[in-house]
């Protein structure tokens, strides 16, 4: 999955096509992996942060979704709270005054409130005796999406940035 990638970041290398194809790499490594741990997600978010100057709204959403997607670890370890403060904890003067209902806002809030649903419904509600990991599974499942998301996104940047 990753040989187009890396044969045209060979034939026309940049700095900028050098970085969406570190991330596209990892990320096709942790999704077609036989057997990842839940932790192996920051493995692809390193390569990711490198992205801050180049993509900052596309490399804070995938931390963002990466850490959320270990929710149950970080549940079974009583990790949740500090967790909660490192995420939403921010410094008061980067903040805008009113944030305006851009594309990419609405992205974060539906990203945001997908997670929010499967935990409130995961302190709520007690899944059935037959499915003790519902929304492990659950939970799991929507981050997939995300990380396949951001894998076409990743590849579709390599092939078409330009500049640098």
């Amino acid at each position: 999955m990753s040989l187009p990638v890396c044969l045209f970041l060979l034939f026309r290398p940049t700095k900028h096509r050098l970085l969406y194809a570190l991330c596209s790499t990892s990320l096709t490594f942790f999704l077609f992996s036989y057997q990842v741990h839940e932790k192996s997600i920051l493995l692809v978010t390193v390569p990711a942060l490198c992205l801050i100057p180049i993509s900052p709204f596309s490399s804070f959403l995938f931390s963002l979704s990466s850490t959320l997607s270990m929710w149950p670890l970080l549940l079974k370890d009583r990790l949740i709270l500090p967790c909660a403060f490192v995420l939403f904890r921010s410094p008061r003067s980067t903040e805008p005054e009113k944030p305006s209902p851009t594309y990419p806002s609405r992205i974060l809030w539906s990203l945001l409130s997908g997670y929010c649903l499967l935990f409130i419904a995961q302190t709520v509600w007690h899944p059935p005796v037959a499915y003790p990991d519902l929304f492990a599974l659950l939970i799991s499942t929507f981050s997939c999406v995300q990380f396949i998301l951001f894998f076409l996104f990743w590849n579709y940047k390599v092939f078409t940035v330009q500049g640098v």
